[in-house]
């Protein structure tokens, strides 16, 4: 009988150990990702100062596009988990150079949900995608 219980909890202990670290995963993934979209939103808004545009041809604009355009797909695909969104946010708070306040990263995140000009986008279709780029620029006019 005590072998039961220990056992018993055993499998309780390892069972709460596996969602904590899945749990725990998909924070890291939300942060890592809104990351990677501020710092390629900061990216792309630096190049459109530079240059006076943002431009396809441009490979490390093209490059910065499509890592919005992911995280974008990313937190659309997870948009039912509201903790997603929240670690989402924070991470383009973190990743945005200081150029991405709290406030903008939850206008950019909602901007992204509501935006369907990054739906079935990919690196093959974004040159027949004007309305890719001009969602791109309205995301930069949100930035410092």
């Amino acid at each position: 009988m005590k072998k039961l219980g220990f056992l018993l909890m055993f499998f309780a202990t390892m069972a709460m150990t596996s969602c904590s670290l899945l749990s725990g995963a998909a924070s890291t993934t939300a942060g890592a990702q809104g990351s990677s979209a501020a710092k390629a939103l900061v990216g792309l808004y630096n190049s459109r100062q530079t240059n006076g545009s943002i431009s396809i041809t441009n490979s490390n604009d093209l490059a910065n596009i499509m890592t919005v355009i992911s995280a974008a797909q990313m937190l659309k695909a997870n948009n039912a988990d509201a903790q997603f969104k929240t670690n989402f946010i924070s991470g383009m708070v973190s990743g945005g150079s200081g150029m991405i306040t709290s406030n903008s990263a939850t206008n950019i995140a909602n901007s992204l949900l509501s935006n369907t000009a990054f739906n079935n986008v990919n690196a093959s279709n974004i040159a027949q995608k004007a309305e890719t780029v001009s969602a791109i620029v309205t995301l930069l006019n949100q930035l410092k």
